[in-house]
């Protein structure tokens, strides 16, 4: 599902956080402090090493429940140690990857600071593991925050992986940097940039084109993610600057070009990187890669036309009579039959020919009048009875028209969309959702 959701971010909305809104253990058929415990940090790890930027868990209190994190004398259940044993060791660290540890085994390995912690477990039973880690010795962390030594002989680590996540303390060595590494090529790939030295000449090309194309919006995002962690691996060039300042000159592009009303979506999109990588604890380490998200957003700033969120169309349709026969309906307090919103039907069926009524309201959510000219939006040799209206709306109020539209005579059956559209500031705006015509 979460790998799902990272395709679907790829193709439709490029470089925006996956949000996981509600999250529990409602898979579990027994629910025990066990596996509450167990199973906690696992439907975190599992999500964030697959693309999941954030996760809201609603499960806190309750006197039934034992895989909720405290009882209703509000006192800590396993599942709240648990969870506070992967936040303490995991706080403010960076995904770098998942680690193949054999079938069977999960491994996601975290930059920490100057330091890994690569968390592991089996998905069922137990196995006996050996991880190449290229150390003496490693520190151990269970579920419980208990803390074991491990001699590792050769610079190898013997563990039994278990059902509950172990969390291994490790430096940034040979093994680890290796890790990241292969996943700064693999972000290389999904870039397009054939090295970590080519992600600067690309970014400002691709930043060109992004504003106005998904894709290309979507190889930007990869490559500012394969400057991270290009850091975290080591082979970033040193860049001494402060980040806060960088992040500071990419909000300022921006602001400069939307002025009050408008507003640089992409280009706001980007600047949600640069913030995220601003703020991380490698601080001046970083620095490198803020430069380059920033570059990103400069890049967009300087081509993208702002939009205008102030202004918004709304688009419905019906056959003639029938948009005007719902807003006659006087809504009733507890009287669902007199609800008119979704008695609006978002696609009908027509005819060459025939006609339908397609209204259009247009909201000033700015505070200030504004005015313009609205007109339908339709296919080629679709026409309206009536033209281009005129409007001036006062701050916080609407304007609405109704056209009738005649279907043109020479249409084809298939599935054709209609909307509205007005000009603000010289750019066109249009409905928030297109309405859908079938012709028969």
């Amino acid at each position: 599902m979460c790998e799902s959701l990272v395709e679907l971010r790829d193709q439709s909305f490029p470089g925006k956080q996956i949000w996981n809104t509600e999250e529990g253990f409602w898979g579990l058929q027994t629910k025990t402090y066990k596996t509450g415990a167990i199973f906690a940090p696992r439907l975190y790890l599992s999500q964030l090493v697959t693309g999941i930027d954030k996760i809201y868990w609603f499960m806190g209190q309750h006197a039934d429940d034992p895989t909720c994190l405290i009882n209703a004398q509000e006192e800590p259940y396993p599942t709240y140690v648990s969870y506070a044993v992967m936040t303490r060791l995991l706080d403010r660290a960076t995904v770098v990857g998942r680690v193949d540890l054999g079938a069977g085994n999960w491994g996601v390995l975290f930059a920490r600071g100057a330091d890994m912690v690569l968390a592991a477990w089996r998905v069922l039973g137990e196995a006996a593991v050996t991880v190449p880690a290229g150390v003496n010795k490693a520190s151990v962390v269970d579920i419980m925050g208990r803390r074991r030594e491990v001699a590792a002989p050769n610079g190898t680590l013997n563990l039994t992986f278990t059902e509950s996540v172990q969390y291994v303390e490790l430096p940034r060595n040979d093994y680890t940097l290796g890790i990241a590494r292969k996943r700064v090529d693999e972000l290389l790939t999904l870039g397009g940039a054939p090295d970590v030295k080519a992600i600067a000449d690309e970014i400002p090309k691709i930043a060109a084109k992004a504003a106005a194309d998904n894709a290309e919006m979507t190889r930007l995002y990869y490559l500012v993610r394969a400057a991270e962690m290009a850091v975290i691996a080591g082979q970033a060039p040193p860049k001494k600057a402060k980040p806060t300042k960088l992040a500071a000159a990419a909000r300022q592009a921006i602001v400069s070009r939307e002025r009050d009303d408008g507003y640089l979506r992409q280009a706001r999109v980007a600047l949600e990187w640069v913030d995220r990588l601003a703020t991380r604890p490698a601080g001046a380490g970083n620095a490198w890669a803020v430069q380059q998200a920033a570059a990103a957003v400069k890049g967009i700033t300087a081509h993208e036309k702002p939009c205008y969120p102030g202004v918004v169309i709304n688009a419905f349709i019906g056959e003639p009579g029938e948009v005007a026969r719902i807003r006659a309906i006087v809504p009733k307090k507890n009287d669902y039959s007199t609800t008119i919103d979704e008695k609006f039907r978002f696609q009908i069926d027509r005819k060459a020919g025939e006609t339908f009524d397609l209204e259009l309201t247009v909201w000033n959510y700015y505070r200030h009048k504004i005015s313009g000219r609205l007109a339908p939006r339709l296919p080629e040799g679709w026409s309206a009875a009536t033209g281009p209206v005129d409007f001036a709306i006062e701050p916080g109020k609407f304007h609405r028209v109704v056209f009738h539209v005649t279907v043109g005579a020479a249409t084809k059956a298939g599935l054709y969309t209609v909307g509205g559209q007005c000009t603000y500031h010289k750019q066109p705006v249009t409905e928030i959702r297109p309405q859908r015509i079938q012709i028969q």
